[in-house]
């Protein structure tokens, strides 16, 4: 399948979210997750080319806070919509609990989560939380592989298979030719793996991840933000409208950088699954090796296999 097709079976998202919707959107990303921003940006850009209207958006820092307060109201005609990504399950529990607190408040209204990667280190959690999820007469939940499909297709009826929001930003054209030849891009976080292929190919042990593309006013910037969207007084003083908005900007000059990043690299070895679809989205070499529990590497097997730049490195994870 090309990263073209990846792009165009996103349609597939409007027979749940039809055309000309108007949403609320939740939990973009206030953080320092490139892979994150990719999502939002190309759910927003999925979003403008259908016609589907965002409303109102919010990140999770004060949603508990605000329905307390009774200050989130959404009308019965309006679709609540949870940004997609790899945070389905225990392991980033502030996400999964922002979408529970929305199917606990919202019975009546169309609630859709994006495409995300199931994962439950503790496999009772993910019974407590499906027996929330299923009791919402209008709760739909999109995954991006074939394991996590199987796993809340347990609990669910309305799941669906679909690709990574990020694919709707494809084509990213870039006119810089490459003057490194690698670029290790792997992740330093809870989902990091030792992998045997890093060490024998890259002698120099140089490697990259999302935070170094951060200069020191870029962390002061993101934090400016954080507090921001953790501020009631803040929220209340600019509107949550303001806020995003000019988030969402920042958030396009960091992927600028991400990207000047990429295009300066012949071949892209990343375990960052955001890494490789960035790639993808450059029509760049690239090579993936899988995280700490297999999203990778379900996500290539059922995916990105069939694009010719990419190339899935097989190891057992340890």
């Amino acid at each position: 399948m090309t990263a073209l097709k990846l792009k165009k079976q996103l349609s597939k998202i409007n027979d749940v979210i039809p055309r000309g919707s108007k949403v609320y959107y939740f939990d973009y990303p206030v953080y320092n997750n490139v892979g994150d921003m990719l999502i939002w940006q190309g759910t927003e850009k999925f979003f403008k080319e259908n016609n589907i209207r965002v409303i109102k958006r919010f990140s999770y820092h004060m949603v508990k806070f605000m329905l307390e307060k009774n200050e989130i109201q959404v009308q019965k005609n309006i679709i609540i919509v949870c940004q997609g990504g790899g945070n389905f399950g225990d392991l980033y529990k502030i996400h999964q609990e922002l979408r529970i607190l929305l199917v606990k408040n919202f019975p009546s209204n169309r609630i859709v989560v994006l495409p995300q990667s199931i994962y439950y280190k503790d496999k009772s959690e993910s019974e407590k939380d499906f027996k929330v999820f299923r009791k919402h007469d209008d709760f739909h939940l999109y995954v991006r592989d074939i394991e996590s499909f199987n796993i809340a297709s347990k609990y669910l009826k309305t799941i669906y298979l679909s690709q990574d929001m990020a694919h709707a930003l494809y084509p990213i054209k870039t006119n810089t030719k490459p003057t490194i030849k690698n670029l290790y891009f792997l992740r330093k976080d809870k989902e990091r793996v030792d992998s045997d292929y890093i060490k024998e190919i890259n002698p120099t042990q140089e490697e990259f991840d999302w935070h170094l593309l951060y200069s020191p006013l870029d962390r002061k910037i993101l934090n400016l933000f954080s507090r921001a969207h953790n501020s009631y007084k803040i929220q209340k003083l600019l509107s949550s409208f303001i806020i995003s908005k000019l988030y969402f900007i920042y958030t396009s000059y960091i992927i600028k950088k991400a990207i000047k990043l990429f295009e300066k690299h012949e071949n892209i070895i990343t375990s960052r699954l955001h890494g490789h679809i960035l790639a993808c989205l450059m029509d760049k070499k690239n090579i993936v090796i899988d995280n700490s529990y297999g999203k990778n590497s379900g996500y290539y097997n059922c995916w990105t296999n069939k694009i010719k730049n990419a190339k899935l490195i097989d190891e057992k994870r340890k």
